[in-house]
């Protein structure tokens, strides 16, 4: 089984990215690649959750708190239940938009009962908002890239050059891993 973590600030866009992720992973593989979420929804909307079930994904939520610190047994269950009741080819577990992922790394890895094959953290970046984040709040922003595999750049104005961008993102975050643009039309998407 894989597990792919996905965290990033509130309104970072993850939810649209996942949902894209979700329908080529689905069109491209007809229907033989088994795929569930856990979506650790802060409140308790759970308007995320609601939008995947569109896609007839199995959807886990865990409200009420964030999975990397205040309901991390809620997501070992989660995991272990959708593991031992459907045996999905990968779970995509998307954080709450303050939820540290490398903690929730941390926490699977000294959890987790059932194999996993692979493992992926990946952090999305509003870079609309990336300026006045990363200065009002860099210990927190920080602490969302530390660890993961690689970023995902979203929002980025398509005026702005690229290369100049990411050497900013890596500059501030010190981050040395993998960073790639994501594009809404780019059919080909995939973690």
């Amino acid at each position: 089984m894989k597990l792919t973590i996905l965290g990033g600030f509130l309104g970072s866009g993850k939810t649209t990215i996942l949902n894209q992720y979700i329908q080529n992973i689905t069109s491209n593989t007809g229907g033989d690649y088994l795929l569930s979420v856990i979506e650790n929804d802060h409140g308790t909307t759970e308007v995320d959750a609601l939008i995947l079930e569109n896609n007839d994904i199995k959807v886990w939520r865990i409200s009420g708190g964030c999975v990397c610190c205040t309901v991390t047994g809620n997501l070992i269950e989660a995991i272990h239940s959708l593991y031992d009741e459907i045996k999905p080819d990968e779970i995509l577990v998307e954080l709450t938009g303050v939820a540290e992922p490398h903690q929730v790394l941390t926490n699977v890895m000294t959890y987790i009962k059932r194999p996993i094959d692979q493992v992926k953290v990946i952090t999305v970046i509003d870079m609309s908002r990336f300026d006045v984040f990363s200065k009002l709040m860099p210990p927190i922003y920080k602490l969302q890239c530390l660890g993961t595999d690689y970023l995902i750049l979203n929002k980025l104005d398509p005026k702005e050059n690229v290369d100049k961008t990411i050497e900013s993102v890596r500059q501030v975050f010190e981050y040395e891993n993998p960073i790639r643009v994501w594009h809404l039309e780019d059919e080909r998407w995939s973690f």
